[in-house]
Parts: structure tokens; sequence; C-alpha cells
């Protein structure tokens, strides 16, 4: 997405691939205002609590990278991308819970017929937010899909009954399994209330948002429990242990630097604005970072918007536009006193 936007500009220069981030912040809340109608060294072995009755299951993750300061001329990151699937842990039919609150109005449809994910495996291009504030978790879904896409496909799985087991991270090294069926709530019109189908009406964004409803309150699940959150919070459930930079950077060249950092060494990363302060993003919003690159000398970063567009705001009418995919060019110095937050974690 990203290389085809540098190919349409000139003296350009980019300092990475798209790749997505993964942030630390208060509680990012922001739901969509208005949604159209169409839509290297040693690995660990986390275990697998028997939350609805499953047996344990090994997963490795990586190391962490590490930050730095310092001018970067050139960033060319490689990266392989392997769809592994986790193998169904459990073959004997297990219960699943009743299904969480959602809106009044919404009814259940089963979708357990829909692709899990498109052709090309997990995209941050398959992540819509619906109606429910949850940006922190889904910029996160769609950063972690970008840098490394079998991280999603080994955190969810399809069993032969149609039902799903979501992994879930109380440490870096334990995990829950959430066990859930695919009905999921929709509007009169027929269309999801909240996390929208991906690319080939793919659902696994829609299907880890319901898991998270049992995840994060399991005592009584809801749509509802899950609107205002952290980018780190998110980043700890999908495994990472994240860090938060903001308290180190003082000027948009620094916050520049380190988001080149972490495109050189794949790190996650995640910004959040504040609700104090106005900005070229939304306030009280999370955002995937995607890429960087030095624009006729203006140090730039690209992020995405997790509603699939990036809405260009007036004050005066109080209107959005939402004709754009969701990607977006920012000025480093100029969108720095809007954060609140930029987390990073290895995942």
């Amino acid at each position: 997405m990203s290389v085809a936007k540098n190919n349409r500009v000139t003296n350009t220069q980019s300092f990475a691939p798209p790749v997505e981030a993964l942030e630390n912040r208060q509680m990012m809340s922001a739901s969509v205002p208005h949604i159209p109608a169409m839509l290297p060294a040693g690995f660990d072995q986390p275990a697998v609590h028997a939350n609805q009755g499953h047996a344990n299951e090994g997963r490795a993750s990586m190391g962490h990278a590490t930050h730095g300061h310092g001018r970067i001329t050139t960033v060319r990151p490689v990266r392989t991308h392997i769809f592994s699937v986790l193998p169904v842990v459990d073959a004997v039919t297990t219960p699943v819970l009743p299904e969480p609150k959602a809106n009044w109005s919404a009814h259940w449809q089963n979708f357990s017929n829909n692709p899990l994910f498109a052709a090309g495996g997990p995209s941050p291009n398959d992540v819509y937010q619906g109606g429910v504030g949850n940006c922190w978790f889904l910029a996160t879904l769609a950063e972690v899909a970008q840098r490394d896409p079998s991280q999603i496909s080994s955190s969810i799985t399809q069993r032969a009954d149609g039902t799903y087991d979501v992994l879930f991270h109380t440490s870096p090294t334990t995990m829950v399994d959430e066990h859930v069926d695919g009905k999921l709530p929709v509007n009169i019109h027929g269309n999801l209330e909240y996390a929208r189908l991906g690319q080939d009406g793919c659902t696994w964004v829609a299907i880890m948002e319901k898991a998270l409803t049992y995840f994060r309150n399991p005592g009584s699940p809801s749509y509802s429990s899950i609107a205002g959150g952290w980018g780190s919070e998110a980043l700890k459930d999908l495994g990472g242990t994240p860090s938060d930079l903001l308290s180190q950077v003082h000027t948009g060249d620094e916050l520049f630097n380190d988001v080149v950092w972490g495109l050189i060494f794949n790190t996650s990363m995640d910004i959040g604005t504040s609700s104090k302060k106005w900005g070229p993003l939304v306030s009280n919003h999370e955002y995937s970072v995607i890429s960087a690159r030095d624009f006729n000398g203006v140090e730039q970063i690209e992020l995405r918007n997790p509603w699939g567009y990036n809405p260009n705001y007036n004050i005066m009418t109080g209107n959005y536009d939402w004709t754009n995919d969701g990607y977006i060019w920012v000025n480093a110095s100029s969108v720095l006193p809007q954060l609140d937050e930029f987390a990073t974690a290895a995942m």
C-alpha cells in the first residue's frame, strides 16, 4: 500500500515499506462517528490455560529489539511472512459460552461459512472498526497483521464444527483460549454492528473482537466492555512486552528517528492522540504506524486509521470526508504535540 503511494510522489525517499505499529496509551476510545451503509536467540514456549477445557499448546515468541536515536539515511528491512496455523488443541466438542451483550437492536447471524482469512492471509486492510470505541485493539490487530501476519494466524483457528479458538496472553509465556462460535451481531440493514468483514469477506477481526469481550470481562462479556483502552493493553494481549517511548521524545526529529529504528527492527508501534489538543489526527484515537519517509526535506510518518478511512474534519461544518482508505502521511513535528502515547513492542 505505502510503496504504491510512494511511487506517485516525486523527490521522496522512503525509509521502509509498510510496517504497522503497536502502542501504549491511556483510554483510547474513539469510535466511528458515521458508518457508511456500504460497506535471535531463544524462544519461549508459552502454556495455554485450559480456560474452556483445552489442552496445552506451545507457540514461539521472539526476543525484543532495542531502540536508539540517530540520523538514518536508508532503511531496507527484510521480512519474511509465514502463515502458520496453530493446530486445534481439542478435538472434543467444547461448550460455547452465551453470546456477549450487544446493542438492543442487533440480531445474531452465523458467519462460520465465511473464510477466516482472505487468500493473501491476515492484512491490515481487513481491519474496519464498527460501532464500539475499541480503536486501541483494532489498530494493534492491524499493526500485527502488517508486521507479522503469522502472529495473527497463530492466535486464531477454526474448528471442524465451525467454532473458533482465540488465544490471548495473560503474560508473555501464558495464554488463555477463548472458544467462541461464528455468530456476530448485525443491524437492521444486515451489516455487522461492530468490526466489519475484511477482504474476501474474511472474519478474523470480528471473531477476535468477539473473543475479546470474554477475555476482558469474563464475568459479564459485552461489546460495551471493550470500549476504551490503551494500545499497550492490546500489545500485551497479543504476547508483546510494550514500552511507552513518548516521555523520551522531545522533538519531531526524535519521533521520526524512533519510528525509523522501529521499522528497521520490525518493531510493532502504535500512537495514541490526546483529547485536549487539535491536530491533523482524530482526537482520543489509536493509529497504526506504517512507514516513514523524508519528503523534500520534511520528516513524515505514515499512519493507518482503524476506521478504514481517515476523515478530514471540517471544524466549521462538523462533517467528515471518508473517501480515502485510512492511510495518512503526517509531518512528525506537527503531529508530536497531539500525541498522548507512543507504544512499541517486539512480538
